[in-house]
This record gives structure tokens, sequence and C-alpha cells, in this order.
């Protein structure tokens, strides 16, 4: 037996702005020896538009003009229908029973054609990042 733990998790979240967004998380937490633990991580997000977003046009030097009956609107593209995956890697160490300490590295990347509540935006740059994250932990 590999004595490891799977993680699944769903999120939803909605706001005013009417963007409706789903998040699917799967983690394995394995222990290994010596107070060791690996736990690699896959994360899908997608979300649709909110309904004051406009697509920015080919120009970006441009504004894009609002519809006629637009009361507010936004080329911010976090507020554009996009999806993301995250894959990435957790290794902690349990140095005593009071302490844990543990490195974190993920790999994001954003497409607009990944939204899948909704059509994405075609304008919407690909966009990447690598990010580590590192963590000491004291129980009391």
């Amino acid at each position: 037996m590999t004595d490891g733990t799977a993680k699944l998790s769903y999120r939803y979240y909605s706001d005013t702005f009417g963007i409706r967004a789903h998040t699917f998380n799967a983690e394995y937490v394995q222990p290994l020896s010596h107070g060791w633990t690996a736990t690699p991580l896959l994360r899908f997000y997608t979300q649709n538009e909110a309904e004051f977003y406009v697509s920015e046009m080919a120009n970006p030097m441009q504004p894009t003009p609002p519809s006629s009956d637009a009361v507010y609107y936004s080329e911010d593209q976090r507020l554009s229908a996009f999806g993301a995956i995250i894959l990435g890697l957790k290794v902690s160490k349990q140095i005593n029973p009071e302490w844990l300490v543990d490195v974190t590295y993920e790999e994001y990347e954003q497409r607009g054609k990944w939204s899948v509540n909704s059509k994405g935006d075609p304008g919407l740059a690909p966009f990447g990042a690598r990010s580590v994250q590192v963590g000491i932990t004291k129980k009391f």
C-alpha cells in the first residue's frame, strides 16, 4: 500500500458582474520516508466574461468603443472568458511534531479558448507563469 491520499474538490463562484466560474482541483498526497511528503496537483479553472466586458480590438493603443446601450464597460482581460490549467508539486518535510516546512512549484497557463462555459475571447493573449512558494508551519 502507498498510504497516499487523493484530494478532489470543486468550487463554484458567481458575482454581480455576471461572472460564473468553476474550479476543479486534484491532489495526491504521498507520504515518503523520514517525514517527507510529495503532493502533485492539477487544477482547472474556467469563467465566462463579465456582462460589461468589451473585447480589445486589433490596435491596443485605441480604446474599443462600447455598445450604444452600455452604462459601464471594461477591456480588463481578467473580466474576459478564459480557462486556466495549473500543474504543480509540493514537497514537505516534518521537522518534528511542531514544525513543518514545504516548497511548492506551480506552472500556470491561461487561454481564451479554454473557457468551457462560454466562448473565449479570441483577442486574449496566451499567458503563462511559474511560481515558487515556501512555507513554514508551527503547531501550537
